[in-house]
This record gives structure tokens, C-alpha cells and sequence, in this order.
């Protein structure tokens, strides 16, 4: 019988939750403060399961403590990025050669979610969709691919959801499913490394304007 989780715990996971939701939508960007005492506040929380959360954002990639003490918004430099990209590129390519027929039909959920934001005009829904996309695509997968990826799929999803194209995401989802359902080996191949172009491309756009 599963233990059943103390309430820190869960006051812990439920700071995690919306600290990582702060970081990841951009409501605080990279080099902002996240104080402990603030979000105890603004969170009804004491400050220790506060405390604990923002050591799990630092394990998870999104902050960094300062030299100087204290915990801010991790500035990632382009090559962090290119080497998530190139992880989330390997995953991807594990994955998709392991998909079964229940996987395919999830993909497809995330590809007609993303279809109908994007006719009805609804970009941040199409956004999110296509990071659904990838979320399904590792989960999908094996167990121990899960329990590979399991400790950065937060930070993959974020990075999926930066792109400012969800149209084009959407188009090579498409081509990816449609490779994988004909089992053609070289054209998966060729769409997951267009689908790592494409990701560089709209990164280093966003950077540019930043």
C-alpha cells in the first residue's frame, strides 16, 4: 500500500507547482528575485516548504543560487539551449521508434488540439498543445525512457513552448505521425532533424529580440 504523503510534502509540491508556473509562462523573467518570504506570503505557506520548492526549482534547471545568497530566475545562455534542444532531439528520437498504437492515438490528440486553437486564432493554446505533443511522445514510451526523462521534462516543456510558429510545430507533428504510421524509417529520421532545425531557428529568433 502506497505511504500517504505528509502535508509538508504537499504543501512542498504545491510551491513547486506554481513557482515553476511563474518562471515558465514568463510572469518572472530570467535574474528576477524569487524570495522566499514573498512567495510564502503571496502562497499562504510557511517558509520551509517555500525553502524546499526553490531548491527543486535549482535541481530542475530553473533558478540559480546567488554567490551572494538568495535564489533568481536562471538566465539559460544559447548554448544551455542548443543542449536541450539536442537532448529533447535524442529522447524524441528513442521515443517515436517505440510508439505503439495507443501512442500514435494520444499524438493525434495533441495534433487536433493544436489544430482547432490554431483555426480558432488562439495562439498561447496552440503553443501549449504542441508541448503537449512532446510531453505524450516521452511518456509514450518505455519505462525507463520515463524514468530518463522524467527529471528534465519540465524544462523540455518549457523550451518547446518559447517557439513563436506553432503553425510550423504543427506541420512537422503532423509529418512525424504520418512517418511513424507508414513505418518509413528515413523520412522519421529526416522529420525529427527538421523539427530540431526549426526549434534552433525559432530560439535563437526570440534571443535576437530579446
Amino acid at each position: 500500500m502506497p505511504k500517504s504523503r505528509s502535508a509538508s510534502e504537499l504543501h512542498r509540491d504545491r510551491a513547486v507547482s506554481v513557482i515553476r508556473d511563474l518562471v515558465t509562462s514568463g510572469v518572472v523573467s530570467p535574474g528576477d528575485r524569487l524570495v522566499e518570504r514573498t512567495l510564502s506570503s503571496e502562497l499562504a505557506l510557511s517558509r520551509v516548504p517555500v525553502r524546499e520548492a526553490l531548491q527543486v526549482m535549482v535541481a530542475e534547471g530553473f533558478a540559480a543560487e546567488r554567490p551572494t545568497g538568495g535564489v533568481v530566475v536562471r538566465q539559460h545562455t544559447l548554448d544551455e539551449v542548443a543542449e536541450l534542444l539536442d537532448i529533447s532531439h535524442a529522447l524524441d528520437a528513442v521515443a517515436v521508434r517505440r510508439l505503439d498504437q495507443a501512442g500514435v492515438a494520444a499524438l493525434l490528440e495533441t495534433t487536433t488540439a493544436a489544430g482547432r486553437a490554431l483555426e480558432a486564432g488562439d495562439h498561447a493554446a496552440a503553443v501549449r498543445a504542441n508541448a503537449d505533443f512532446h510531453d505524450v511522445l516521452l511518456g509514450a514510451g518505455s519505462s525507463v525512457l520515463r524514468e530518463v526523462s522524467t527529471p528534465i521534462r519540465a524544462r523540455l516543456r518549457w523550451l518547446m513552448e518559447q517557439h513563436h510558429d506553432p503553425r510550423q510545430m504543427h506541420r512537422e507533428h503532423l509529418a512525424l505521425i504520418d512517418a511513424v504510421a507508414g513505418g518509413k524509417a528515413e523520412r522519421i529520421t529526416t522529420v525529427l532533424d527538421q523539427h530540431l532545425a526549426t526549434s534552433r531557428a525559432a530560439l535563437a529568433a526570440r534571443r535576437s529580440e530579446s
